[in-house]
């Protein structure tokens, strides 16, 4: 006996179960960007093999701002050949070629999980075939991160770089070996202020009594005539690191000779956390003038910067230094007008990160005690130039002076104006001349 039955099924059960279905989708490559934070991804042949003579690059992006694509290859089985120059599939750390190159992959080995470190969390592909032989190709899931990844940097260039959170490798990245004949020297600073450390994973450079053929050098600063820390080639890995530098940096100088290649190197970047950035105390003034006077403080952290805002007494703070990013303590501040009262604060610059400020402190500039100098005098006269003198009877600290062809009438008018210094190199006369001065 034949028994006929319906199942029905609830409206929201049914409407969940074909919404689980189309989420799922498949992206097959083409020149098309995409933005997604889910899917399947294949090549361009998708359920059979890939398409011969084919040169396609595509963009993958995240769906939401701060997110970071992550590709996860399932399948993989690309024409191989040595150095993957028949069909092969590269992977660019951003949002187009001109960005790092992650890796090219041919043969059947699984490549990544690769995950982008670009600001906008893109990773783009280019796959090329030749003209004969096809295989299977990929299938790959897209998924997305919010959590910034470590960056990826290669020691295959001279270009400084920062970061606190990054993987370290050698030229060949963390798949393919160093090459031959090569020098390049690296700086590496910490982007937050702290020390930067190194972790190695592993290491393998062509080994020799004295590390001459290949090696790796690590200096304890910002260039070569930092601190040596160690030459090194083996396989034992080096450090831990972390640097005593100011800034927090290290450099690393690869060399390797002409013949023999190894795996390189996979180490972990980090920081040490930035010393916290502390006001200044003590704030002090002396040797004040009428226009001038020495501002100074003790500095309480390791700032050797700090920004100084000064006004006439009473004024109310805008947090905008007049004074930016002084490096002397005292510092010399002119420009003040006589018999005046200024208050001043002071912060520390620590370089991303500032203090509170502290202040103010209260000072008087002195009144102008104007009194015309006597005493002047040439001294070290030459053909065209000579240093005038004269002896200051009050407490000026610029002067005015006029001079001209012995017996020429003052106009009152200076011919050089607000000098600061006694004695004075006055150049631009004429030999054999004799000459008159006002001061």
């Amino acid at each position: 006996m034949k028994r006929t039955f319906f199942l029905d099924l609830p409206l929201g059960l049914l409407l969940l179960l074909v919404s689980g279905v189309l989420s799922a989708q498949t992206y097959d490559m083409s020149s098309t960007p995409i933005s997604t934070c889910s899917g399947t991804y294949r090549d361009d042949g998708g359920a059979a093999n890939y398409t011969n003579s084919q040169d396609i690059t595509q963009t993958i992006s995240p769906n939401a701002a701060g997110n970071y694509i992550i590709l996860t290859f399932t399948s993989f089985d690309i024409e191989s050949n040595t150095g993957c120059t028949w069909d092969y599939l590269e992977i660019y750390d951003g949002p187009n070629t001109a960005s790092p190159l992650l890796g090219r992959y041919c043969g059947t080995a699984l490549p990544g999980p690769l995950t982008s470190t670009a600001a906008g969390g893109e990773l783009t592909l280019k796959f090329h075939s030749d003209g004969s032989v096809n295989k299977a190709g990929w299938v790959a899931t897209i998924s997305c991160t919010s959590t910034p990844p470590p960056a990826t940097i290669l020691l295959n260039d001279n270009v400084a770089v920062s970061s606190c959170n990054a993987k370290f490798y050698d030229m060949g990245g963390a798949s393919n070996n160093y090459s031959n004949s090569q020098d390049f020297t690296k700086t590496i600073s910490p982007d937050n202020g702290g020390k930067l450390q190194i972790t190695f994973n592993s290491f393998n450079i062509e080994s020799n009594t004295g590390c001459t053929w290949d090696y790796l050098e690590i200096y304890d600063g910002p260039n070569t005539a930092s601190p040596l820390l160690g030459r090194f080639c083996g396989i034992t890995n080096p450090g831990p690191f972390t640097s005593t530098a100011a800034g927090g940096e290290l450099t690393f100088k690869f060399h390797s000779d002409g013949s023999t290649v190894k795996a390189g190197w996979d180490a972990d970047i980090s920081c040490t956390a930035a010393a916290p950035c502390t006001a200044p105390t003590n704030l002090n003034a002396s040797a004040i003038g009428p226009q001038q006077a020495n501002l100074s403080w003790v500095e309480t952290g390791a700032a050797t910067l700090w920004d100084i805002e000064l006004g006439v007494s009473g004024f109310t703070p805008t947090g905008t230094p007049t004074v930016n990013n002084t490096s002397t303590n005292p510092h010399t501040y002119t420009g003040l007008t006589p018999s005046t009262s200024y208050d001043f604060y002071v912060r520390a610059d620590c370089g991303g990160t500032q203090s509170g400020w502290s202040g103010p402190f209260t000072f008087t500039t002195t009144a102008c005690n104007i009194q015309a100098p006597t005493a002047l005098n040439a001294i070290n006269v030459y053909s065209t130039s000579a240093d005038l003198t004269w002896t200051e009877n009050g407490n000026a600290t610029m002067w005015d002076i006029e001079l001209g062809v012995s017996g020429f009438t003052p106009t009152g008018t200076p011919t050089a104006n607000n000098v600061t210094s006694n004695p004075y190199t006055y150049s631009g006369l004429t030999s054999a001349t004799t000459y008159d001065y006002y001061v």
